[in-house]
């Protein structure tokens, strides 16, 4: 085989045209394997029915190629809606009527299969259509079948919304009479508000994972049977066309050369000994295991007609082939053209033209080959060297103004003596570093603690050098939503004084003080008392000297006044059982009238609407931490509110910079899983991003970095509390509160 050059010559320097306004680099120079290309077509697609319409449109007109990569994949998906088609027959009819070659790419794990399915429809074997094929039998199509749990928990929540709603009317009748009715009217509103959350639970079903279920919800068996069907048409090579390929950290795929075990861990072994070698004091042992034992692919792009130069096409995603991630702007509490029990979800995706198509399909063929058969690779032309003939100034779009740079993060592929890339993380540091107004983050998750640091220390130089204004930090992320992610995200929050929008984790922290408390009290007097030894003695001191350090790093960490303190450690009992009244709830439990009554009272003692969180401001720095969430009306002009997921992964930088990737906010995907992204000083596509989603989130875009945040911060503050009162929000930004994650060291 030949081997493929990289042509950074193709770029002379005089050819190429900034279009920032500032002469900082904002590249990856470092860590990257592609340079920054000249005359970049980019164009924003907010929210999954512009994107997948995109996606649509790019198979629809290709004439020559499809190449797909993502990390999950659902055939029975519809990418335009009421009406679309699949895009499993969009793509058997590209390859089987116009003769498109197309190849599809996922990210597939046997294990990983049992927390979510990213091939829907494929299970285990990848054959379709028996249990180790897609997860159910051949005839057990509908799971929610006459006499199933999920019928049976339906018919009986139906039924106790009947009597509620019948008794609260009752009560609301004999009201004047009897005060007391009050409280009893209070509570079953409350329970009817759990039921009908229930029932939206139940109405999801299963979808595609954890190997119940091949494709759709419960209540869509044709989607099941189409899943199956899909796969065992597409293996049994039905459509030469279509190509299909999973893949994995594996060394060998094929497994030609070397034992399974060793084809298995070689790679998952090289990224545990670079993530220990520089594991800080806060990562556990059993974080590095999770990263390296479990790295996934988890780039999404888009590349149609490669071959035909000027015909090409691209997009960079963060969206995946799931049904789940298409929804409109309006982000509905309801909304009909979602599929049954999804949503509401928010992402953002990018079509990209000119010479970064060459880097994104040199990111393609590099991981198709890899996969091919050794009958391929020996005796036949590889899919690299069947394109090498295109250069990049071949794809380049003379009439595209400004610069872009194709970023990635891959733990085993990188510049010729690096062996891997980092180039998404290098980029967030070095735009990070350029800031002098604002910086705007919309990630899924929020726990890169490093990234946090680096703000503070940025917002300081900024100071030190005279600056006049401050520099803001907007923040829209998810809740944790789980304790193996509250330790990462708390201590981020904790960098930069927002710790107490966890009031539940620094509850826990609170109560561990104590408890480390207690135990040195107990030890100390045992080493006064006893001496039992030599070596416990020395065991003793080795304890009472971690004990003391813990301490001083909860006392340091915890920051609330003494009083508060006191106040919850005296009623750590109260609030323990309020919490797992809570958790009942949370779980889909409806609780009996007497539980009702006592979690109202200890909500109206203990509640988390009580706190008002004291956030602590670095001079130069003001930060706000936001979430999104949709609500709906109740027949007693009550709410109920719904989170609206955030699945995006863009940042933008003063308006003049943007980096819109795959890569989530954690140390898994700035060093461990495959992502991709775009990113570069490009103004126009920044202001771009940033109109549409602060028009979006909070109704308008202001002047200034400090009107938008006195708008941010005022917006954010009253949603919650309208949305602790059951009343109808402003727009959908709301405070970050995180009231249910406890306390637990984060293992991602």
């Amino acid at each position: 085989m030949t081997q493929h050059k990289h042509p950074d010559h193709e770029f002379p320097l005089a050819k190429q045209r900034l279009t920032a306004k500032a002469t900082l680099n904002w590249w990856a120079t470092d860590e990257n394997k592609y340079p920054c290309r000249a005359n970049v077509e980019i164009k924003p697609l907010i929210n999954g029915q512009k994107a997948f319409a995109s996606v649509e449109h790019a198979i629809l007109n290709a004439k020559k190629t499809i190449d797909i990569v993502s990390w999950g994949f659902d055939p029975a998906m519809r990418l335009t809606r009421p009406n679309g088609k699949r895009i499993g027959d969009l793509l058997i009819e590209k390859a089987r009527d116009d003769k498109v070659e197309v190849r599809v790419l996922i990210w597939k794990n046997k294990l990983a299969n049992f927390m979510e399915n990213t091939v829907v429809g494929d299970g285990l074997s990848g054959r379709g259509g028996s249990l180790m094929g897609s997860g159910i039998t051949h005839n057990s199509g509908i799971l929610s079948k006459p006499g199933s749990r999920p019928e049976m928990e339906q018919l009986w929540l139906e039924r106790e919304r009947l009597v509620a709603q019948y008794d609260r009317l009752t009560l609301q009748g004999q009201a004047e009479n009897n005060p007391q009715n009050a409280i009893e009217i209070d509570t079953l509103s409350k329970q009817l508000s759990q039921i009908e959350d229930r029932l939206d639970q139940l109405s999801k079903g299963e979808y595609g994972g954890k190997i119940i279920g091949s494709g759709g919800t419960e209540h869509e068996a044709s989607d099941d049977v189409y899943t199956r069907n899909w796969f065992r048409d597409i293996q049994s090579a039905k459509y030469p066309n279509l190509e299909f390929r999973t893949r994995d950290f594996d060394l060998d795929p094929n497994g030609f050369f070397g034992s399974g075990l060793v084809n298995a861990l070689y790679h998952r072994v090289r990224i545990y000994n670079r993530l220990a070698s520089t594991r800080s004091d806060s990562e556990s042992i059993l974080k590095i295991l999770a990263l390296s034992v479990f790295p996934s692919h988890h780039q999404k792009m888009v590349l149609t007609d490669y071959e035909l130069k000027k015909e090409a096409k691209g997009l960079v995603m963060g969206h995946n082939l799931h049904r789940n991630y298409w929804d409109t702007d309006a982000h509905n509490y309801h909304e009909p053209m979602r599929d049954v029990g999804f949503g509401p979800w928010q992402d953002l995706s990018c079509e990209v033209n000119g010479a970064v198509l060459w880097d994104l399909n040199e990111n393609f063929c590099t991981a198709w080959d890899h996969l091919s058969s050794y009958w391929v690779k020996w005796f036949s032309e590889s899919l690299a060297e069947k394109r090498a003939k295109i250069k990049p100034l071949d794809l380049q779009l003379p009439s595209s103004q400004g610069m872009a740079q194709i970023v990635r993060t891959h733990p085993t592929d990188g510049k010729p003596g690096k062996g891997k890339e980092l180039s998404i993380l290098e980029a967030y540091k070095r735009s990070m570093g350029n800031a002098a107004d604002f910086i705007f983050m919309e990630n899924q998750y929020f726990r890169y603690k490093a990234f946090a640091t680096q703000v503070k220390e940025r917002a300081q130089q900024l100071q030190d050098a005279g600056a006049e204004k401050d520099l803001y930090w907007f923040v829209i992320t998810n809740n944790p939503a789980s304790s193996h992610f509250s330790s990462a995200t708390y201590e981020m929050l904790y960098e930069v004084g927002q710790e107490q929008l966890m009031p539940q984790v620094q509850r826990d922290r609170v109560f561990l003080l104590k408890e480390k408390q207690s135990e040195l009290e107990k030890l100390q007097k045992q080493q006064r008392e006893f001496h039992t030894g030599y070596i416990r003695h020395l065991w003793r001191d080795h304890k009472i000297s971690g004990l003391q350090q813990d301490i001083l790093t909860l006392e340091d960490e915890i920051r609330i006044d003494e009083n508060d303190q006191q106040r919850l450690e005296t009623h750590e009992r109260e609030i323990n059982r309020m919490e797992a009244l809570d958790e009942k709830v949370a779980d889909g439990e409806t609780l009996d009238r007497a539980e009702a009554q006592e979690l109202k009272q200890l909500q109206e003692t203990h509640g988390y609407d009580k706190i008002d969180p004291e956030l602590f401001e670095q001079e130069g720095l003001k930060t706000v931490v936001t979430s999104l969430v949709s609500y709906t009306e109740n027949h007693d002009k009550t709410c109920r509110y719904r989170d609206i997921y955030i699945h995006s992964k863009l940042l933008v930088v003063d308006d003049e910079y943007f980096l819109l990737s795959s890569a989530n906010i954690n140390q898994r995907s700035m060093e461990s899983d495959t992502e991709l992204g775009i990113h570069g000083p490009r103004p126009k596509v920044a202001r771009e991003f940033t109109d549409q989603l602060f028009s979006l989130h909070t109704n308008k875009r202001e002047g200034t970095s400090k009107k938008n945040f006195d708008h941010w911060f005022q917006m954010a503050k009253v949603n919650l509390d309208f949305q602790q009162r059951g009343k109808p929000l402003l727009c959908s930004l709301t405070r970050f509160w995180d009231t249910a994650t406890p306390w637990a060291e984060a293992v991602d």
